[in-house]
């Protein structure tokens, strides 16, 4: 079989599963999400998925989605997970993912995509945070934000996520 020969669609399905159950979650308790990153370039550019990417991206606001962290448990179907950003001894990651963690899903994906799945199907949630408007203070703020990241790196060297920042340097604004 040739690298090309997969079908992606059985997985974008799953994550649009996700997607639905996230989206009322949020309706019912009147909570603010927007696409983001690939998933709004594919909503604009292909009128759906991006046709090679198999994850969703939202973002919300800060308190909507702290709001969403205290009732998202009682309200997700048993084989729904939040996994939050920043949880675990490895978890170098800033964002939060709700994953389908039903047993044997994951193969069941890599059976029917041709690809080999190593995740479960997930959607992706960013925290919009409330950015300063003066210029100075959003100078602190972002200084702030880099130095955080940096020092995931310290912190997480062997992970994924930082292996991909190796020549990722701070710089002075």
């Amino acid at each position: 079989m040739s690298e090309l020969e997969y079908n992606i669609r059985p997985l974008q399905e799953e994550v649009l599963k996700i997607f639905k159950v996230f989206a009322a979650i949020c309706e019912k308790h009147g909570l603010r999400y927007y696409a983001a990153y690939g998933t709004a370039l594919g909503a604009i550019r292909h009128h759906g998925f991006i046709p090679w990417d198999d994850d969703f991206d939202v973002a919300m606001p800060r308190s909507d989605y702290n709001q969403f962290v205290r009732i998202v448990q009682s309200e997700l179907p048993d084989e729904l997970k939040l996994s939050r950003g920043g949880e675990g001894p490895n978890s170098p990651i800033y964002f939060s993912k709700i994953l389908n963690v039903t047993d044997g899903l994951t193969q069941k994906m890599s059976e029917l995509t041709n690809l080999n799945v190593e995740d479960p199907p997930f959607i992706d949630v960013f925290v919009l945070e409330n950015v300063p408007k003066s210029v100075l203070d959003f100078k602190r703020w972002w200084r702030n934000r880099r130095l955080w990241r940096l020092c995931q790196l310290w912190r997480y060297p062997e992970s994924s996520y930082c292996a991909s920042q190796k020549g990722w340097k701070l710089t002075r604004i």
